[in-house]
């Protein structure tokens, strides 16, 4: 039985006691035969759609490097990942000029859509009918005060409307229809000044369809999106804890989760911006985390070769409650990826550096 040590703000100190609980086996990994190495922190993307008609989930998992995308679509409904089918989008010949950057699989209007960025082009696949490009733009000359193009971030704010950030700024584009997209022009400088950079873009709550911004490691600002005219009301901002390298960022209830370098959690306010505590969950970088919303779960992996779970509870605005639960290693290999595939946390999924399998698990 292990102790860890959360610190909590106003100097006091919580507890939690390290379990050796094993909740999750693992089932059969899936291969992805022509993956190499991962392209950024936090490659794999995954979506699930309910069949209503025979009451299966099926999950999609899009997982990247530089070069190339792997889709796989599983039934999890069983002990076992059975794979549906399997795709490989291929950008080798021009992974030089124009290298992958980011996906994200985005459910719209109960739609499951795939969004690509490379340096130069923002693609979108259907995922019904062979992955067909569904739109496709030219965004070299997006962010005109850097010479290279950089993708910080895409999330969707609402059933209609997803957008990613660039350093400089955030761009969104809309769902019409017949299943097109159209990019929205808005006029309003979302950064606190001319010579920040954005770092990282959260959805915060979909109802209010409130957003945040990270600057400069030092400070984030929420967001809240008028549909109607496609302005933005600014509802607080705050300055994050000093020396805050942060990672990676989920939210749970009215509160962030950010990884950072040095391999912490830290637990932050919305409301406010106080640091709650801080997790020191790995020893190395947070490279990725997840949380299934339903029961408090967060996963997170790092480049120490461990993924972590652990059980949040709020108590009140002023209490939090950490429980570690099981850890996943992965020998000599830095952990890249890591998600649940449903928002009970019943089943995860786990990808590495150099490794070309997902590895999935199953709560028991």
């Amino acid at each position: 039985m292990y102790f860890h040590f959360v610190r909590f703000n106003q100097n006091r100190i919580f507890f939690f006691v390290e379990k050796t609980i094993i909740m999750y086996s693992q089932l059969n990994p899936l291969i992805l035969r022509s993956l190499t190495t991962s392209a950024c922190y936090d490659n794999l993307s995954i979506e699930s759609l309910d069949d209503k008609s025979t009451t299966k989930i099926t999950t999609i998992l899009a997982v990247h490097d530089n070069r190339k995308i792997a889709i796989i679509k599983i039934d999890n409904e069983n002990d076992v990942a059975n794979i549906i089918d399997s795709t490989l989008i291929d950008f080798s010949q021009n992974s030089k000029s124009n290298p992958l950057q980011m996906i994200k699989m985005i459910r719209l209007q109960n739609k499951i859509y795939l969004v690509v960025l490379s340096s130069k082009t923002l693609k979108i696949y259907s995922t019904e009918s062979g992955y067909k490009i569904l739109f496709e733009q030219n965004i070299e000359n997006l962010d005109k005060k850097l010479n290279e193009l950089t993708i910080t971030s895409i999330e969707k704010l609402n059933e209609n409307v997803f957008g990613f950030t660039t350093r400089n700024r955030l761009h969104l584009f809309e769902m019409t229809n017949n299943n097109g997209f159209v990019e929205k022009e808005f006029h309003q400088d979302l950064k606190s000044s001319t010579t920040s950079q954005i770092i990282k873009f959260i959805k915060i709550d979909d109802q209010l369809q409130r957003f945040g911004l990270f600057e400069n490691f030092t400070k984030i600002t929420i967001w809240q999106l008028n549909e109607k005219n496609f302005s933005f009301t600014q509802i607080t901002t705050f300055d994050l804890h000093a020396n805050t390298k942060l990672t990676c960022v989920q939210v749970f209830k009215t509160f962030l989760l950010i990884g950072t370098v040095a391999g912490q959690i830290q637990i932050v306010n919305i409301k406010d911006g106080l640091l709650m505590g801080e997790i020191q969950s790995h020893i190395k970088c947070v490279t990725s985390m997840d949380v299934a919303t339903n029961t408090g779960y967060l996963i997170s992996g790092s480049e120490d070769s461990y993924a972590r779970l652990f059980r949040l509870e709020q108590i009140n605005e002023n209490e939090f409650r950490v429980e570690f639960l099981q850890q996943f290693i992965a020998p000599n290999e830095m952990i890249f990826g890591t998600k649940f595939l449903n928002t009970n946390g019943s089943s995860m999924a786990i990808t590495t550096f150099e490794s070309n399998q997902i590895k999935i698990f199953k709560m028991k």
